[in-house]
């Protein structure tokens, strides 16, 4: 009986012809022209407070299921708390595919002074939170410290987004 009840949910999700991510397939987004677009457009406020970044992209496509405008402004708030609320000088964009190529993971690294409560977020880490919970997503949120490699290399606090990844085929590269 669990066996048939685990099939079909897999079948829910992964079905080629009907199954959840088929229908996600109309709503993509690419994140690595959405994660330039948010820091273009907070670039003066990412400067007047003298914070510096950098981004580790893979060479293949980011496309992720969502709304674009949604996963605008999930990036959009964790920039925003970056500039606001970390006081670092500097901080890291890095997104990684999975082995399996079903996720993608954002890892957002800076080197300010931590967070208070990694539980408890404000109305744009809510709203984080919940949409990559809506897109079949996670966040999380948390310090690093002393045995983190991130944190040898300066880091303090890191974000982690992971959203359902679109493979990119052969075909869809020739359109």
């Amino acid at each position: 009986q669990i066996e048939l009840i685990a099939k079909r949910i897999y079948d829910l999700i992964y079905n080629e012809k009907a199954g959840v991510r088929r229908l996600l397939e109309n709503f993509k987004t690419d994140i690595k022209t959405v994660i330039s677009r948010v820091i273009q457009q907070q670039s003066n406020d990412l400067s007047s407070k003298i914070i510096k970044y950098e981004r580790e992209f893979p060479e293949e496509a980011c496309l992720v299921y969502g709304d674009e405008v949604s996963i605008v402004l999930v990036f959009h708030n964790i920039v925003m708390n970056i500039w606001k609320h970390s006081e670092c000088r500097f901080y890291k964009i890095i997104a990684k595919i999975d082995d399996d190529k079903r996720n993608i993971c954002i890892f957002i690294l800076d080197n300010g002074k931590g967070i208070n409560d990694p539980l408890q977020y404000g109305h744009g880490l809510n709203f984080v939170n919940e949409t990559t919970i809506r897109l079949y997503g996670e966040f999380k949120i948390t310090n690093l410290y002393y045995n983190n490699k991130f944190y040898k290399s300066g880091f303090k606090t890191l974000a982690m987004i992971k959203l359902p990844y679109i493979k990119v085929t052969e075909v869809e590269k020739d359109n």
